[in-house]
C-alpha cells in the first residue's frame, strides 16, 4: 500500500529540510506518493467572484518554479515522477490554515513541513508554519523536519497511554511498513495514575497490528519530571532520527497562555535541532 504525504515548500531554504528528510527516511520510494504544495502569500480578489482570490502572473510563475524545482529534486533522489503531484494555491485564510484545509481535502497520511527558527521576540508576536500547525485543531499527523542527519536512525515513540499516542503508534506502525530496516523504541516516562506497562503495551500492540516484527520494537520506562528535557536527552543519547508524540487537544488560546504554557509537543518543537518531530492528535 502506498503512503501519501503532503510536502509543503516555500522560497525559504528550510523547505529543503522536509524534502531531504523524506528522501532519507524512505530508502525505497516506490510505495510513496507525494503532493508538493506551495501556498502563495498574496493575491487579489476577482471583482466578479466574491470569494475567489486570484494570483498575479508573477506569483503564479514563482509558485510553479518552486514546485517544479522541488519535483525535479525529488525525481533525482529516487522518487517516481508518476507519483508526484504539484499544487500552487493562493492564501485564503492564512498559510497555516490553507495547508490544514488542503491536507484534509487530500486525506494524506502525513503533512511534512520544514522548521523555521524564531528568536524569543518573534515567538511573542508571530509564528512559523510548523509551530502554527501545532496550534491548529488538526486530525492528521504532522512531520516537522530539521536539517536531517544521516547518522541518526530510528524512531523514539513517547507513550503515555493517551488516545493521541495510540493514534501516533498506529501511524508509526503504518509508516514503518515502508521502511524495513527502521526500528522503534517506545518510551514511557512514569506518571502518577498511569500504568507504565499498559501504556507501553498499548503502543506496542498497535505497532504490531500494522505488521511490524516484534524484533524491531524495544521499550524504555524511566522517570522524568521534566518531560521535555528527558525526552530530548534520550533522543540525543540514542541518536534518534524521529521523536513521535501525541498532542493534547486542550491548546493554548491567548497570548499569555502562549508564552507561559508549554505542551510537550510545543516544547519539543522549540528544540528540534537534530531530530525531526512527528505529532499526532
Amino acid at each position: 500500500m502506498d503512503r501519501a504525504v503532503l510536502l509543503t515548500v516555500t522560497d525559504d531554504m528550510t523547505a529543503m529540510w522536509s524534502m531531504r528528510f523524506v528522501a532519507g527516511f524512505f530508502p525505497d520510494k516506490k510505495h510513496l506518493e507525494v503532493c508538493v504544495l506551495y501556498v502563495a502569500p498574496s493575491g487579489y480578489s476577482a471583482a466578479h467572484e466574491e470569494t475567489r482570490i486570484v494570483l498575479s502572473d508573477i506569483e503564479v510563475r514563482k509558485g510553479r518554479e518552486i514546485v517544479e524545482t522541488a519535483r525535479q529534486w525529488l525525481v533525482e533522489h529516487g522518487f517516481s515522477g508518476a507519483k508526484i503531484k504539484t499544487k500552487v494555491l493562493s492564501t485564503q485564510y492564512g498559510v497555516v490554515k490553507d495547508i490544514v484545509s488542503e491536507a484534509r481535502k487530500g486525506m494524506y497520511d502525513a503533512v511534512v513541513v520544514g522548521r523555521r527558527y524564531l528568536d524569543w521576540m518573534e515567538m511573542l508576536y508571530t509564528t512559523s508554519v510548523s509551530r502554527g500547525i501545532l496550534w491548529e485543531d488538526v486530525d492528521f499527523p504532522v512531520w516537522i523536519c530539521n536539517e536531517p542527519d544521516s547518522t541518526r536512525q530510528g524512531i523514539l515513540l513517547c507513550a503515555d497511554g493517551s488516545a493521541p499516542v495510540a493514534h501516533m503508534a498506529d501511524h508509526v506502525g503504518f509508516m514503518l511498513g515502508a521502511v524495513p530496516e527502521m526500528r522503534v523504541t517506545i518510551l514511557h516516562l512514569r506518571t502518577p495514575g498511569v500504568s507504565a506497562d499498559d501504556a507501553v503495551e498499548e503502543a506496542r500492540r498497535r505497532i504490531l497490528d500494522n505488521g511490524i516484527e516484534a524484533s524491531r520494537i524495544s521499550t524504555l520506562i524511566t522517570a522524568g519530571q521534566d518531560k521535555v528535557g528527558t525526552i530530548l536527552r534520550i533522543a540525543h543519547e540514542g541518536n534518534f532520527a524521529v521523536v513521535a508524540v501525541g498532542r493534547r487537544p486542550d491548546l493554548p488560546e491567548s497570548l499569555v497562555r502562549r508564552v507561559f504554557t508549554r505542551s510537550v509537543s510545543l516544547g519539543l518543537h522549540e528544540n528540534v535541532n537534530k531530530f525531526s518531530l512527528w505529532v499526532c492528535r
